[in-house]
């Protein structure tokens, strides 16, 4: 907690609030440090949190192998606006690598593997109802490869979504929680890897 005292009032009363400043402070595990000239000079009033004490960083991680291998990594940038709204960037890696089985013309059992990868990023904001739900949206563009029916041919295509839903936040430590989302594409393309609806978990670490 930080005093506001008069020049008149002498070094004798600056120095014993100082000291006792200094005993809330480690009273209260405060590790910010005084500047020595401003022991004796009046203090000015609290600042406001600074821009990187309002981010806070996350994601989510899939991962599932066998026949069919993905893994999928999401990191997230979020900024808190106000405390209740928060809004952020996103990043999306998706590897897959999978083998189709099918019988030729002899009725011979054959495999067929395929590899490919979807890469992208996306614009979110959440809106805290209550201390742990909230809403959200978000507006992504996901780079994959789409199998063209008339050539014959894989080409990538930018893939846009819009994914509108809520979620729930679980704190598991003083600035760490988990999240569970419940989402739907509304733009729905068929193309899309999104299958309404979108169920997400993920963490979240200085919150």
């Amino acid at each position: 907690m930080l005093f506001s005292i008069s020049k008149k009032r002498g070094l004798l009363l600056a120095s014993a609030l100082f000291i006792f400043c200094i005993h809330v402070s480690f009273a209260q595990q405060d590790s910010a440090a005084i500047p020595p000239m401003e022991r004796t000079m009046p203090s000015s009033e609290p600042k406001g949190p600074s821009f990187w004490d309002r981010v806070y960083f996350g994601g989510g991680l899939a991962l599932q192998f066998g026949d069919q291998t993905i893994v999928q990594v999401s990191p997230i940038m979020a900024y808190k606006v106000t405390e209740k709204f928060h809004a952020g960037v996103g990043a999306t890696y998706i590897y897959y690598d999978y083998k189709q089985y099918y019988y030729d013309n002899n009725g011979i059992l054959q495999s067929y593997k395929y590899t490919s990868s979807v890469y992208g990023g996306s614009l979110f904001g959440k809106y805290f109802v209550f201390n742990e739900l909230f809403l959200y949206g978000e507006y992504g563009i996901l780079n994959l490869e789409v199998y063209d029916p008339f050539s014959y041919i894989a080409k990538r295509q930018n893939i846009h979504s819009m994914l509108v839903g809520g979620g729930y936040l679980q704190m598991v430590g003083r600035s760490v929680g988990m999240e569970i989302l419940v989402l739907y594409d509304v733009i729905d393309d068929v193309n899309s890897p999104y299958s309404n609806p979108v169920i997400r978990f993920g963490v979240v670490a200085g919150f």
